[in-house]
């Protein structure tokens, strides 16, 4: 018997004959559909095609465009779901900074589905990593935790500073003029290898760029991103 990992309300799953004579594993999702709902959806179709921003129009947002006046090209990352609402940034607080592990799961299809038409396509999956401090307080990696059956690349590493100021702590204007933040340990040539990049939530977009930098100084060919939460 599955329990909701929110609710804890008791899951009713329809195994339909469609299903069994598929010969497919049943896949669960630990989320009833009232939970489900609380979480707000971002709309391909009018989001922002840049960085996945919710809008109510198919165009670059602001912080896209003044992407494009520094960067040669956009990451046009794949957001899921809005960040600045009370459901997940609840969902947030339990999962990064509580520590309750049980919860990636109900994200985990999500992303996974999402990276394996980039990786049948012959692309790599690079996860933005968290920094040693962080990884020895809370115990496990976020990101890493929604992709469980993903080959994973970890071709970045977090630079050693002293009283680094965690992401979540600094302003938009701190986040914007952070340095680079990543060291590269991956192959020397990335062959023109397309990447895929994987983090959780896409803000201001610095940390993703700033990986992005990192890999086409190696070689890489095309990069683009996903997050769960923009």
């Amino acid at each position: 018997m599955m329990k909701c990992l929110l609710c804890n309300t008791t899951l009713a799953f329809d195994f339909s004959w469609r299903w069994f004579f598929s010969f497919r594993a049943f896949e669960t999702i630990p989320l009833c559909e009232k939970c489900h709902q609380k979480f707000v959806a971002i709309a391909e179709k009018t989001s922002c095609p840049g960085c996945g921003r919710k809008q109510k129009q198919r165009k670059l947002c602001q912080d896209c465009l003044r992407w494009r006046k520094l960067q040669t090209e956009l990451l046009y990352n794949k957001a899921f779901y809005v960040y600045a609402e009370p459901n997940m940034r609840a969902y947030f607080e339990a999962y990064k900074f509580q520590g309750d592990y049980r919860l990636r799961q109900i994200f985990v299809k999500t992303l996974q589905d999402h990276c394996k038409k980039y990786l049948h396509r012959g692309w790599l999956v690079v996860v933005i990593p968290v920094d040693e401090q962080t990884l020895a307080a809370r115990g496990f990696d976020q990101v890493v935790g929604f992709l469980p059956d993903i080959p994973k690349k970890m071709y970045l590493y977090h630079l050693k500073k002293f009283d680094r100021c965690p992401q979540s702590h600094k302003s938009r204007q701190e986040r914007l003029a952070t340095p680079q933040p990543f060291g590269y340990c991956g192959p020397a040539d990335l062959e023109r290898k397309n990447i895929l990049l994987v983090d959780d939530i896409y803000t201001t977009g610095s940390t993703l760029y700033h990986a992005r930098e990192l890999l086409l100084a190696h070689n890489c060919g095309c990069v683009r991103s996903v997050t769960l939460a923009r």
